[in-house]
């Protein structure tokens, strides 16, 4: 009886385990991001538009969800396989998505239903205005120009791909992605129509404070980073200067670069440097510790949403992006 009863207690305990390993297991699995979504999106800004459309992401499985920059992504044999077998594709078509081209002839999928986001907007050129150091650029194209004729060609005509970052911008993407979800759930029209409205117009309030903050001040953004915020420039007239081009793969600031922005500083009498949210603000830090630059200057993040991860996507939105970035704004450019 003893020996029956202990049997028992030890089986009970084997099965109390495997319950908690196997539900961990299935909890593990379940929450993985599905690679049979009948909607990709490339970048998570594009993935949150889609989301806010459909109303859940049910349907939608974001590619480049492990938190790497996205200029330095690479499709695996897994990500390839999933847009063959999806309906729609949405992806941004700058620099960024070289492979997105190639991917694309091996898809054999007639039906496959793909949006070039770039081509739907006013797409403009990456902007050499304001960046200290387009004349380390400009030298550089020049040289190349001289060897790769074609090359050079090419660097001239390369767009600003950031184009989630201007609520002007995200309100015509979003009109493209919901036109876009009609036509593989038409059953979902409706909505879709009813729930883009709704963020539509989040978004328009936002675009309105983003004139007003913008255009009723005479200071200048200081970016001890790369600046991948052209179309702010654009849409809403602000000026800036800034370290480095927005795609530009320069990490390392020389001397005449962190003397330059102290001048710069030191001209506008700057309250605030700005660095993006993945900085490791060794040039800001720079600055600031320089006896040459003025004291009492405070750093702010601007968030360029380029780098959640899969984990993070749940957590973050396109549009508290674009509002925490307007808070920055209205600190730093404050009269």
């Amino acid at each position: 009886m003893y020996l029956a009863s202990k049997i028992k207690a030890i089986v009970c305990s084997i099965l109390i385990v495997l319950m908690f390993v196997g539900g961990g297991y299935a909890i593990y699995y379940f929450s993985k991001p599905s690679k049979n979504s009948k909607v990709i999106a490339t970048i998570f800004p594009i993935y949150d538009i889609t989301r806010e459309i459909m109303g859940n992401a049910d349907d939608i499985m974001l590619l480049e969800d492990n938190g790497v920059d996205i200029h330095n992504f690479s499709p695996t044999t897994s990500d390839m396989t999933a847009i063959a077998k999806s309906e729609l594709f949405l992806y941004v078509g700058g620099e960024s998505d070289k492979w997105v081209s190639d991917v694309l002839k091996t898809t054999n999928s007639p039906n496959l239903i793909t949006v070039k986001l770039l081509d739907e907007i006013e797409s403009m050129e990456e902007s050499k205005e304001g960046i200290l150091d387009s004349e380390h650029s400009h030298e550089h194209n020049e040289h190349e120009s001289n060897t790769h004729e074609s090359h050079s060609e090419h660097a001239e005509k390369e767009l600003d791909e950031h184009i989630w970052l201007s609520p002007k911008n995200v309100i015509v993407m979003t009109e493209k992605i919901r036109d876009s979800l009609s036509l593989i759930f038409p059953e979902r029209k409706e909505i879709f129509r009813i729930n883009s409205e709704k963020y539509i117009s989040k978004i328009q309030n936002l675009n309105t404070e983003y004139s007003s903050i913008c255009s009723n001040s005479d200071k200048t953004l200081i970016v001890a980073d790369r600046f991948p915020f052209g179309y702010l420039n654009r849409d809403y007239g602000i000026k800036y200067y800034a370290c480095f081009s927005g795609c530009s793969t320069e990490t390392q600031a020389s001397a005449d670069m962190i003397s330059k922005l102290i001048q710069k500083i030191s001209e506008e009498d700057a309250k605030y440097i700005c660095v993006l949210e993945t900085s490791d603000r060794v040039i800001a830090n720079s600055v600031l510790n320089d006896k040459e630059c003025k004291k009492g200057v405070q750093v702010e993040v601007l968030d360029s949403c380029q780098s959640v991860s899969y984990k993070q996507k749940d957590k973050v939105s396109l549009y508290d992006v674009l509002l925490g970035n307007l808070e920055v704004l209205k600190k730093v450019l404050e009269r």
